[in-house]
């Protein structure tokens, strides 16, 4: 099954604040930039709709859509992620 055939769930609890820190931090460094969306998606060669929906924490981005994101943005890919490890203990279950 692709992800095309998966019907699409909106993420919930920690889940949903990880996207919306994501989106947050996202947003920061485009604006920080001068970058509209429209502008940033040209840059990284995505949709500017995609765009808007990672910034609202509505989509879960893929790997790859995070590094052009990044690269668009002449960032390390690490800037993006750093605050989500706030997150990733209670995210993914993680136990010591």
């Amino acid at each position: 099954m692709s992800d095309r055939d998966t019907p699409h769930r909106r993420p919930e609890g920690s889940e949903a604040v990880v996207l919306r820190t994501l989106g947050t931090t996202l947003r920061h460094y485009r604006k920080q930039q001068g970058l509209s969306q429209q502008a940033l998606a040209t840059k990284a060669g995505l949709h500017y709709t995609y765009v808007s929906e990672i910034e609202l924490g509505q989509r879960n981005v893929s790997v790859l859509s995070l590094l052009r994101l990044a690269t668009a943005l002449h960032l390390p890919l690490s800037a993006l992620l750093l605050p989500l490890e706030a997150h990733q203990d209670t995210s993914t279950g993680a136990q010591e």
